[in-house]
């Protein structure tokens, strides 16, 4: 895929599929997180809720006139798992431990802050450059906080 072709519309539209597919598998996390170990459950659940944060500002884009380009949920999904293929890392359906947990996650949000820089880069709209931007340092935040703190 070239970024350079892609319209600020549809650079937000691959924001969308990618928090809707960074949310669902944050979520997955937690609960194969829950019944062994509740923190790291919580933490997950906090990652959660950045990303439904981020999704509430994409349709914000959409009602301030934006006008998103019509979502091809599946295609905008293949795409943005080619930036994240730490979605694929990690058993399904197994409990996961506390050093598996965190594993997965600093590599989601590593993936995570290099679709924004990506994306960035090719952004020629000072407002959704601004907002991938903020997005790239909350993730650089959070990779910190795991690394630093939690680990």
């Amino acid at each position: 895929m070239n970024l350079e072709v892609l319209s600020t519309s549809e650079s937000m539209t691959l924001c969308r599929a990618a928090a809707n597919l960074v949310l669902t598998r944050f979520k997955s996390l937690s609960d194969r997180s829950r019944l062994g170990d509740r923190q790291l459950s919580h933490l997950f659940t906090v990652l959660a809720g950045d990303m439904e944060r981020n999704l509430v500002e994409v349709h914000q884009y959409d009602r301030a006139g934006w006008r998103l380009a019509a979502p091809d949920e599946e295609a905008g999904q293949r795409a943005a798992l080619g930036f994240l293929p730490s979605l694929s890392k990690g058993g399904e359906g197994v409990r996961l431990d506390r050093e598996s947990g965190f594993y997965l996650g600093e590599c989601i949000l590593e993936d995570l802050a290099r679709f924004y820089g990506a994306l960035d880069r090719q952004c020629c709209d000072e407002g959704s450059r601004e907002l991938l931007l903020r997005w790239k340092s909350a993730v650089g935040v959070r990779l910190e906080f795991l690394r630093r703190v939690v680990l």
